[in-house]
This record gives C-alpha cells, structure tokens and sequence, in this order.
C-alpha cells in the first residue's frame, strides 16, 4: 500500500474557516450594541466543510482498514473499533472544553461561589458523556461548552454511518447515504427549521444536530469516489491556469459569503432565525466545490497553499476550536467597552496560542497516557 502523502491544502482551509467560526462567536455580545455592525453573519454556513471532511477522511480510514486485511469482523465490532479510535483522539479535547469553559465561566460571567461548583459540575455530568448530540442532557444555554455538539457528531454520527457503510458499502453510497442528504437538507428547506444544532427536529423526536452531522459527513462518504476519481485526472498548464481561475472565483464568493451579513442562513443567525434560505444552499455547494478543489490539488492557488505552514495550522485548528469558547464567553464581558474589532483580533490571537498549548499538552500528556493505559490493560488481559 502507498504511503500517505497529507494533503497541507485541506489543512489550511480547515484552519481559515476556524478563525472565521472564532471570530463570529463575539457577534452575540455586539450585535445588539448600536453603532456596531458585526462581521462574519455567514460563519455557519461554512460547518459543511469540516462535516464533509468528516465524511471523507471516515472513508478513507474504511478503505485503508479494507486494504490491510482488517474487515473481516463482524459490522458492529468495526464500528466500534473506529469509534474506539476517535474517542482516543477527541474526548480529552471534549473534558478540556468543558473544564476550561466551566473555570471561565463561572469566575469571570456567572460569579458563581466555589462553594457551588461541585452541584454544578456533577450537573453536567450529561454533557461530559459526549452524546449529547442525541439530545441527551441537551440544552443549548445551560451546557459549559457548547461548541463540545461537533465532538459529539464526530462520535455519534461517524460511528453510525461507519457502521452503515461497514454493513453494506454499496448500498450506502448508491441509496443509504444520498437518502439522508436529500432527506436532512430538503425537511430543512421545506420546514425552515434549519440548521441550528440545538433546534428539536420532527416535533422533538431528535436533535437537529444529529441530523446535521449525519448529513454532512454521509454526503463526504457519497462524494469521497467521485473525489479519487478526479484526483487522478492530468491537467496541463492551460487546465491548470482555467481550473485556477475557477478556484479563486469559487474562493471570492466564499469569502464574500461568510464575512457578509446578508449571506447567512435566513438574515439572523445571531438573532436566531435560523431557517435555511435558497443562498445557504448556494454557499454550501459553493464551500463544497472548495472542498473538493483542495482534495484534489491540480490547481496553482492550491499547490501553492500545499506547504508546512499550512499543515501546522490546520493542525492546530481542533485546538483552538477547543480553546476558543472560554475566552469568546469571558472577555466581551470582562471588557464591555472594548471595541469590535479589538475584541475580534484579541480572541482570535489568544485562542492561537491556548490552542498551541493544548497542542502540547495533548501530544506530550493526553495521548501517551491513554496509550500507556492501553497498553497495561493489554497486558493484563494477556495475563
């Protein structure tokens, strides 16, 4: 099997659309603040991104299991040996959030006694679970980091579709997948519930972020052949300079998307009016074009992007995603009277570096005392 070459494009658009969901977060301590016109109303729109990845990279990992020799266990036990991997990745970043946000909080917003954490800390107990994307121990104002939904997607929602997809790969890509797309997207269309994570979906029958998840990373499931097969196309110079072109018009109007108020879901996602409009779906395909051009790879911007400052940003883009809860919560309120764009620029710069930190402090702590831990129970068993 060919080694794997990482792809630094991917990497740094993933850390791009992360300072701009950074960024957007500040918006609800501004946007009722007269005089001040907030930036970034289209931020939600680029989640689709990070789903489709999701998606992408779970099919890769299936296929490469598929080539090693390693699907020959039962559905269930493949799905559970992915979910094992991802629980090994994401939830100490998920208790970091919920910690981190639970000390910021408490001290700098809500001035709760210390006496109080303990009752306060057992009450989110739920949340520290990781599945409360399922809805429950779900309520989007009381939860410390709510931002923790898209660690419990990657969870929740991979193991399902990965159990589904290790079922029958086939039947997922031509029925199962392209099902849930055009289900989730069109009752989102025709119910203008939209896609706000913590919206109740079917008369709360479930939570509209799992809906979300399961189709945003079913549809990188669907694209994910498509994608190998135009990966391997040849372009010369003339088919590299029009696919360029293409590229940065795609680009222009993505930009324009998330930075302008206008272009969000309905007109309101701050103020939560959050039904989708024909323009989400416009932009969706739009950053999903993005995606797919970054895959691939063939154009001039994106070769260009393909270097190691790229790589080491996007590596560090779950860690400010983590890190970026608790200073957009504490700070607007610390200083009320800071300007905007202040604001913005300091909690981008300060979730920079907290994110390197726990950076740091996942690869040199976190991860080689799980594997330590993994290995003495391995040990023990073997006893």
């Amino acid at each position: 099997m060919k080694a794997k070459v990482k792809n630094n494009t991917i990497e740094f658009w993933r850390f791009m659309f992360t300072i701009v969901i950074v960024a957007s977060h500040i918006n609800r301590n501004y946007s009722s603040k007269e005089g001040v016109t907030t930036i970034f109303g289209g931020a939600g729109n680029v989640l689709v991104i990070f789903l489709v990845l999701s998606g992408y990279f779970l099919m890769r990992s299936y296929q490469s299991s598929k080539e090693r020799g390693k699907n020959n266990v039962s559905p269930a036990k493949q799905a559970v040996m992915y979910l094992g991997k991802r629980i090994k990745r994401l939830y100490p970043l998920l208790l970091l959030g919920i910690f981190t946000c639970f000390i910021a909080r408490n001290i700098f917003v809500l001035h709760n006694p210390i006496s109080t954490w303990p009752h306060l800390f057992v009450s989110s107990i739920l949340e520290m679970s990781g599945i409360v994307i399922t809805g429950i121990g779900m309520s989007e104002p009381d939860l410390w980091f709510p931002a923790g939904w898209y660690i419990s997607v990657l969870m929740v929602c991979g193991y399902l579709v990965y159990y589904l997809v290790a079922k029958d790969e086939d039947k997922f890509k031509g029925f199962t997948g392209p099902m849930i797309i055009f289900l989730v997207y069109g009752y989102w269309f025709m119910s203008g519930l939209g896609g706000r994570w913590f919206n109740m979906a079917f008369n709360n029958l479930v939570c509209n972020g799992l809906l979300r998840g399961l189709a945003g990373i079913s549809l990188g499931v669907v694209l994910y052949e498509p994608i190998q097969s135009l990966k391997k196309l040849e372009f010369g110079s003339v088919g590299k300079t029009v696919l360029t072109i293409f590229n940065a018009c795609v680009i222009a109007f993505v930009c324009w998307a998330v930075y302008s108020n206008d272009a969000n879901y309905a007109t309101g996602f701050i103020s939560g009016n959050a039904g989708m409009s024909t323009t989400f779906y416009i932009i969706s395909f739009a950053i999903i074009i993005l995606t797919i051009l970054a895959i691939m790879n063939k154009d001039y911007i994106s070769t260009a992007l393909n270097n190691k400052v790229s790589g080491f940003l996007g590596k560090n883009a779950i860690y400010m995603y983590i890190a970026h809860r608790a200073w957009a919560f504490c700070l607007p309120v610390v200083f009320s009277d800071a300007p905007y764009y202040t604001m913005m620029v300091a909690i981008c710069i300060l979730t920079f570096v907290t994110g390197l930190l726990f950076m740091l402090l996942d690869e040199y702590a976190f991860q080689p005392g799980i594997d330590k831990l993994i290995a003495g129970y391995k040990k023990r068993i073997k006893e």
